[in-house]
């Protein structure tokens, strides 16, 4: 959506209304839900956290650093022939919910500079969708970070990436647009819901007690042609655990975490195995 801010004339003159409504700062934002499908939801992870690395058979998607900046994108949208184009668009936040019950599926908040009505399309390669999204029996969740300990306990994975962007660097400088609109702290967070049994009395339990640091992995897999996707936060931190108790059935625990940095300064490591063969860049 295309956003004004008016501003309001508070100018004494002895009448009942308002004599003038000016137009002040403007911007366009909005958020895109969509379920993950292999050929799109590299480039997402590439916008929310900024930097990606050509490999032989992947591409590594991580973090930007201090002194780099996210990439922005154009979003088109069409409206009965008609292109709507929001500039400089960059990922506020990014949610992913991947569980035994939907398919996995994205939710991405964007803050951006305008939107103007055009009457073409940018000359750019358009992407044919894939088949099928990953569904959960292709999901599988590990232990630590070297994607070889699965987990069959947890039925729900959720993460979530924060760039916190600066939304309010306006200037004047006659545009009434934003100047900049540089990333903050970066804050990755999420929940698991956990299967009540033995093992996790000394495994997450005991894990949350003491504090211990502990490492998730994810992996997307279609077996059938070998694309894959994988998620990987080799430090995290049991933030949070929950076992209410509201029926005779199967009782679920509820995890909170907070990936923070390691010894070797990562935070988070996605690699992309879907789109290399055009390049390994986004």
């Amino acid at each position: 959506n295309y956003t004004l801010e008016t501003i309001r004339s508070e100018a004494l003159l002895g009448l009942r209304g308002t004599k003038s409504i000016a137009p002040g700062k403007i911007g366009a934002s909005g958020s895109v839900g969509l379920e993950m499908y292999p050929s799109s939801i590299g480039v997402l992870f590439y916008l929310a956290l900024g930097k990606a690395i050509a490999n032989d058979d992947h591409t590594l998607i991580e973090p930007i650093g201090v002194t780099e900046d996210l990439p922005s994108a154009t979003i088109e949208v069409d409206h009965a022939g008609k292109k709507f184009w929001f500039l400089g668009q960059k990922v506020n936040s990014l949610s992913m919910t991947a569980n035994v019950d939907s398919i996995a599926s994205l939710s991405v908040d964007f803050v951006g500079k305008k939107a103007i009505t055009v009457g073409g399309t940018y000359a750019t390669q358009m992407v044919e969708i894939d088949d099928d999204p990953y569904y959960f029996k292709e999901i599988l969740l590990y232990d630590n970070e070297n994607l070889n300990i699965s987990v069959d306990t947890m039925s729900e994975l959720t993460l979530n990436i924060a760039n916190n962007l600066n939304e309010d660097d306006y200037r004047l400088d006659g545009t009434g647009e934003r100047k900049t609109i540089e990333p903050g702290q970066l804050e990755i967070t999420g929940g698991m819901n956990i299967i009540f049994d033995a093992n996790l009395l000394t495994g997450k339990y005991k894990d949350f007690v003491e504090f211990n640091d502990i490492a998730i992995g994810a992996k997307f897999e279609k077996a059938s042609t070998g694309v894959k996707f994988t998620i990987v936060l080799p430090r995290v931190k049991l933030t949070n655990l929950t076992h209410d108790i509201d029926g005779p059935g199967t009782i679920t625990v509820s995890a909170d975490y907070e990936a923070v940095l390691n010894s070797a300064g990562k935070i988070i490591q996605v690699k992309d195995y879907t789109i290399i063969a055009t390049g390994g860049s986004y």
